[in-house]
């Protein structure tokens, strides 16, 4: 199988994680914490028909961030974008790309985000000091600004 590690909501009831057996597409799993007793994985409503690799849970358990190739809304052709869904209630509401200052460059791969959004990425993108950066998205005014490698 491939998998990725876990992350987990700040208050350690529910877990996150992408797996798939080999050559096939990854899905975002989790399961729930209820009694002392972990649930059975189910597959996270918005990887059901398409895929999803490197879930982020955000420090105020409020938004998943996650990579996929799927194709952006409109059916633009296929490569890794960083995409995230908004907690309603209980689950997942629909997830979206970022926008073209964060998606429009290179792959991405292991999305971390922290308290205030400002998102944490390895890219190979312009700006690029090396190979395989990581790059500092801040998040302003309810955007992302332009991408800095956070590499010496």
């Amino acid at each position: 199988y491939n998998h990725c590690s876990i992350t987990m909501t700040p208050d350690g009831s529910e877990i996150y994680w992408a797996m798939a057996p080999i050559d096939t597409p990854l899905r975002i799993y989790f399961s729930r914490l209820a009694n002392g007793l972990w649930s059975g994985p189910e597959i996270v409503n918005f990887t059901r028909d398409q895929d999803g690799d490197n879930p982020k849970i955000s420090p105020d358990g409020k938004c998943l961030y996650f990579t996929s190739s799927r194709p952006l809304p409109g059916g633009e052709a296929r490569r890794e974008r960083i995409w995230v869904a908004e907690r309603t209630g209980e689950s997942w509401g629909e997830s979206v790309p970022l926008g073209p200052e964060i998606n429009d460059e290179h792959l991405h791969w292991q999305v971390s985000v922290d308290q205030g959004r400002n998102l944490y990425f390895g890219s190979s993108r312009e700006g690029s000091k090396g190979r395989d950066d990581i790059f500092f998205a801040e998040f302003r005014n309810g955007e992302y600004a332009e991408p800095v490698s956070f590499c010496p």
